[in-house]
């Protein structure tokens, strides 16, 4: 203590007609640096409320985490604080408490009106393809089945977000900018934005047919358009959830593939070629269509239910910057697994104009092989496959009349 009173003497003297300044100073410093421990040694301790159990009894704060006896899981608890409860935990005791303690009525902001709610919103991943970015946009907006567009601009080089920007001038749609988050994450972040009842997950290197597909083809009849056709599937199954408009796979015990559909494989891959036709009908539309164990995108429709119910798409199976190959097989075995449908029709778009982005070089394709190894090993361990094939086999032999090749249903 001596040697501080000795250093306090010392400046003050040296401070001539300025000492009562300086003596203030020190003194207010030295007042507040006392409160300041006294406050520290009085007030309560400030812990998370997430924090380990010892920590927070030592405190007596109450903590937010779920036991391991309750059923519902971390997932679910954040869903209700962030996003609203669902219907099928509206019961749970674990919600009940969090929205207890909280004070939460976990209700979702309202984005729409009743009456503006979209019955589906298309989803387009966009990346340096701007020489289509005014036929799919003219397509869409052209078509009455489609109420709202959201464009997931994934760091273009080009003109496609000038380009998106002068389409889609209508308050209903929106361009969401990102930088090579790849599909997987922009196509979930999209849904999340929607209240539609049905997503078109889209992508822009793939056309819609310019007359909305209400040609003749060979093996149709001309009565609806691409996105009212596959909304007559979806009511006419209530347990449909995915459906794809391009390909779906099936495999047999040897896990050798099979791919229906009405056009050429062009996915980017090394397996090429006519895929085989449409066996069966749906006897809603009489148009082509079947059950695979994999919907292929795109394009891609989900009821938004059954999206829900999943959780989305898996972005844990692909890092930021990955190419989704595969998210619609997880998708589909998920969609399966959970009690939903995955089927498959004729959308008649065009496929791979002006080239697959993930496919344009050697590098690329190396990684689209180590994703989709990467993502095709956790069906493999997550769902029963031989079982879903089965499943599937006899859910089309016993529930849609066969397609033959005289036109004729039987």
């Amino acid at each position: 203590m001596e040697p501080l009173v000795h250093a306090y003497r010392s400046s003050t003297a040296r401070a001539g007609s300025a000492e009562p300044l300086v003596h203030a100073t020190i003194m207010t410093y030295m007042l507040l640096l006392l409160t300041a421990a006294v406050l520290n040694l009085t007030a309560p301790q400030w812990v998370s409320r997430n924090a380990p159990a010892e920590q927070l009894a030592a405190t007596g704060a109450k903590s937010l985490s779920i036991p391991p006896s309750d059923s519902a899981d971390a997932r679910s608890v954040s869903r209700c604080i962030s996003r609203g409860l669902m219907l099928d935990i509206n019961d749970n005791p674990v919600i009940n408490r969090v929205r207890a303690e909280m004070g939460c009525g976990c209700r979702v902001p309202d984005v729409y009106e009743p009456h503006e709610t979209p019955t589906v919103c298309a989803i387009v991943q966009s990346f340096n393809h701007e020489q289509n970015v005014e036929k799919i946009a003219q397509a869409l907006i052209k078509n009455p089945s489609v109420q709202e567009i959201i464009i997931c601009e994934d760091g273009s080089t080009d003109s496609s977000m000038d380009k998106w920007m002068e389409q889609l001038r209508d308050h209903k749609h929106f361009i969401v900018i990102s930088n090579n988050l790849h599909e997987t994450r922009c196509y979930n972040r999209a849904m999340r934005m929607s209240s539609a009842e049905y997503f078109i997950l889209m992508q822009d290197d793939d056309l819609p047919p310019e007359s909305n597909g209400d040609e003749d083809s060979e093996n149709t009849t001309p009565s609806l358009n691409w996105v009212s056709h596959a909304l007559e599937l979806f009511d006419a199954d209530p347990k449909l959830g995915v459906v794809s408009g391009f390909i779906g796979q099936m495999w047999d015990g040897q896990d050798k593939g099979f791919e229906f559909g009405e056009q050429t494989s062009d996915h980017g891959g090394t397996r090429k070629g006519k895929t085989l036709r449409i066996p069966f009908l749906s006897s809603r539309t009489l148009h082509p269509f079947m059950y695979v164990e994999c919907a292929w995108i795109a394009p891609l429709f989900i009821r938004s239910e059954s999206l829900h119910r999943l959780g989305g798409l898996d972005v844990g199976l692909f890092n930021a910057g990955e190419p989704g190959v595969w998210q619609d097989c997880v998708l589909s075995y998920a969609a399966w697994t959970a009690g939903w449908r995955v089927g498959v029709y004729d959308s008649n778009f065009q496929r791979g104009v002006g080239g697959h982005g993930s496919a344009s070089s050697s590098s690329k394709v190396k990684l689209r092989g180590i994703v989709w190894k990467k993502a095709k090993d956790a069906v493999d361990q997550r769902y029963d496959r031989a079982y879903i094939h089965q499943h599937v086999l006899s859910l089309n032999n016993q529930t849609l009349p066969r397609f033959e090749s005289d036109g004729q249903s039987s």
